[in-house]
């Protein structure tokens, strides 16, 4: 054999021991990723339905405020006019002893009949304002729980009247002025409407105090009522 076709059989060996070479397989092509969804747009009236909704919460936070603002105002001067007592501690004595409260007793009773003649009642409850529960049972401070009873009942103070007509009427049973204070209390039951507790005080006026003309006039209103 010839150098020449020595050559051509090497050749054609050596393309018969190499495998021929296959493209690697095509990927999937990923596709592209979708861009987000356009969120609609809000439209000049939807927008300003918003804003308005957004003002009118701000506009009652506000007045929510306002109104706490004048409340803590309206404690603030009810705490400035009212008059702060300083508690002194006092031995105690038998009241035939004496006390302070039982010397000056007189004089302010006498300034309170004065106040209350001048229909200055404001004034006289202020006078008597530690008369409310008989103090030490005297005849001057009966004389003061009552006036200071009436001056309540010439400024319509119904509940400081009932509360303070049934003490006294408690304490001082005996007394000619009992009668008539459950009466003042009666007429302030009905005026608040506890109709039924008024006339259960009227009948207790002629029950205890018959002859009495508070009983009478009890007799009358349960009549007329």
């Amino acid at each position: 054999m010839n150098r020449l076709s020595l050559t051509a059989l090497a050749l054609a060996t050596a393309a018969c021991a190499t495998p021929p070479t296959t493209p690697p397989p095509r990927q999937p092509e990923t596709p592209p990723i979708a861009s987000s969804l356009p969120y609609p747009e809000t439209t000049a009236n939807e927008q300003f339905e918003q804003l308005a909704i957004q003002v009118s919460r701000l506009e009652n936070q506000v007045a929510e405020l306002h109104e706490r603002v004048e409340q803590l105002e309206q404690r603030i001067a009810a705490s400035a006019k009212r008059p702060t007592r300083v508690r002194v501690n006092k031995p105690i004595a038998p009241p035939f002893q004496g006390s302070l409260k039982t010397e000056n007793a007189p004089s302010l009773l006498e300034k309170a009949q004065q106040q209350y003649r001048a229909q200055q009642y404001q004034a006289a409850t202020a006078t008597l304002r530690e008369a409310d529960s008989g103090g030490d049972g005297s005849e001057t401070a009966q004389k003061s729980m009552f006036l200071l009873l009436q001056a309540h009942q010439k400024l319509n103070h119904c509940q400081s009247v009932i509360n303070i007509g049934q003490r006294y009427a408690t304490r001082f049973s005996g007394s000619l002025n009992a009668p008539e204070a459950l009466s003042l209390v009666a007429q302030c039951q009905w005026r608040i409407q506890q109709q039924d507790i008024a006339r259960d005080t009227w009948r207790k006026i002629i029950q205890q105090y018959p002859k009495s003309p508070a009983a009478a006039r009890a007799r009358n209103q349960i009549h007329k009522k």
